[in-house]
């Protein structure tokens, strides 16, 4: 009894400090890396509690690594593009100027009752109301209203054209915009190029939020 005791000390120690290495996020907020890892853990710590024959060692090697990959891989999609293009998944626009965008909902196997149920969660309990619905990569449903002194004109919403220095041109395409637009518009706000950027975004009106980056992160 001692010896389970101990065992279970131990691993629940070893994967609640893995799972705060990963970040403060709720169950239905986690990236599919983070759920997978997550996963992971719950298996090895069933394993190591429950079969006095498993090697103590295998109790704390499995969360430790797992989690110093998934350090890696979370590092490695903020900086090096071949990982933010395998795990950086974009938003999907479900609704644009209070029109479902059908072909997006397919894509992401979702019915129209379940984006119903989404946007009440939400607090949207009339669709007339919504202007804009976007899918978020942690798989919730964001949704905007139309602007009451608008008319029911959408001033739609602010896709991410630079993040880190780096031009998002799925973003640009949404927008109906291009790299010459962009490149006019760092120039107009005096900025040399891309790489001054830290966070860019603009939506299909023109309206700009622009963060620059430290000088000395500039490379």
């Amino acid at each position: 009894m001692l010896t389970v005791f101990f065992r279970l000390l131990c691993v629940y120690a070893v994967t609640v400090t893995a799972l705060r290495l990963m970040g403060k996020r709720q169950i239905g907020e986690l990236q599919t890396g983070e759920l997978v890892v997550t996963l992971f853990l719950s298996e090895t710590a069933t394993h190591a509690v429950t079969d006095n024959t498993y090697p103590f060692i295998y109790c704390l090697l499995p969360p430790l690594l797992l989690i110093c990959l998934e350090v890696i891989l979370s590092f490695g999609a903020t900086k090096i593009k071949l990982f933010k293009r395998l795990f950086d998944i974009p938003p999907s626009i479900l609704m644009r100027n209070g029109k479902i965008n059908i072909k997006e909902l397919s894509k992401n196997r979702l019915t129209a009752e379940e984006l119903l149920s989404q946007l009440r969660l939400s607090g949207y309990f009339e669709m007339s109301e919504i202007s804009c619905a976007v899918l978020e990569p942690n798989g919730q449903i964001s949704a905007k209203p139309f602007d009451a002194t608008e008319s029911g004109v959408s001033s739609d919403i602010s896709r991410a054209l630079i993040i880190d220095g780096d031009i998002n041109e799925n973003a640009l395409r949404e927008i109906g915009r291009d790299k010459n637009w962009l490149t006019s518009v760092l120039h107009q706000n005096h900025i040399k190029s891309e790489k001054y950027v830290f966070l860019l975004t603009a939506n299909g009106s023109d309206k700009l939020y622009i963060a620059l980056k430290p000088t000395e992160n500039v490379k």
